[in-house]
């Protein structure tokens, strides 16, 4: 084994786990949006207010855009990590052999 050669291992593994920890963040948020959405999306009255209907042109607003957007999040999760490797890639460039990019 060559030394000197562990730092671009290092980098592709530190850049995946912050890639998969946006992964469980974007899911664990979806999954709390969507529960106090439903708890809150009950037909009773809360003083002179349906909590039905104000849930719904309030919160109800945001939960259904972050939803509809988590697609969007996730290309950004992607191409953000391909500009990770590439930019990491660019900075080592005279360490390590030119053909570390096309394995990253």
């Amino acid at each position: 084994m060559i030394k000197g050669k562990g730092g671009i291992t290092f980098n592709l593994f530190t850049i995946m786990i912050f890639a998969f920890a946006g992964i469980i963040v974007l899911a664990v948020f979806g999954f709390i949006f969507n529960a106090v959405y439903s708890g809150l999306n009950q037909d009773i009255m809360a003083g002179s207010v349906n909590l039905s209907n104000a849930t719904e042109e309030t919160y109800g607003r945001f939960n259904t855009a972050f939803n509809n957007n988590l697609d969007l999040f996730g290309l950004f999760l992607i191409f953000g990590m391909i500009g990770g490797f590439l930019i990491a890639s660019f900075l080592m460039r005279g360490k390590w052999d030119k053909l570390l990019i096309v394995v990253d």
